[in-house]
């Protein structure tokens, strides 16, 4: 039996041979699934991501999207022109400014009138508030609009 030098008296039990091959296993495992979250963003990404990684990813999205649903309690949401609005206004927000209504749409690639109907819908659930009217309109994040991007946003972490 091994021993703890610190401590004679208490013995230490030593790994089955399934123990020491299952952690090697395990820590070859552990290294690919790295090398793959280090490929992420390179060109070579889709070289060094498994189909089993590339499933649970899959999973993992699709569970952190209806999360995302949940915050705002709208089924659909995070494929609505709102949800890109919100994260341009909270990055917005961020930098300490709001967004003009012809900056909105150019973000979103969305025309005027797709853009002021979802703003009229945020402002109704009081995420977001506008000021101003046409061209010269602006418009920034409430504080619970603040507070529920921040919560959406901390699903992805």
């Amino acid at each position: 039996m091994n021993k703890d030098p610190s401590n004679e008296d208490i013995p230490l039990p030593s790994q089955t041979a399934f123990q020491i091959a299952a952690g090697d296993v395990l820590a070859q495992r552990l290294e690919a699934i790295a090398s793959e979250v280090r490929a992420i963003g390179s060109t070579n990404a889709g070289i060094y991501a498994s189909g089993e990684t590339l499933g649970l990813l899959a999973s993992v999205l699709q569970i952190t999207l209806r999360r995302i649903e949940e915050v705002f309690e709208y089924e659909g949401f995070v494929f609505t022109p709102a949800c890109s609005l919100l994260l341009e206004l909270f990055r917005a927000r961020t930098r300490g400014s709001t967004v003009s209504m012809p900056t909105l749409c150019q973000s979103l690639s969305c025309s005027a009138s797709l853009a002021a109907r979802w703003v009229t819908v945020l402002e109704s659930w009081q995420l977001v508030e506008k000021f101003g009217s046409g061209d010269d309109a602006r418009v920034s994040l409430t504080e619970k609009g603040n507070l529920k991007t921040i919560e959406a946003l901390r699903l992805l972490l």
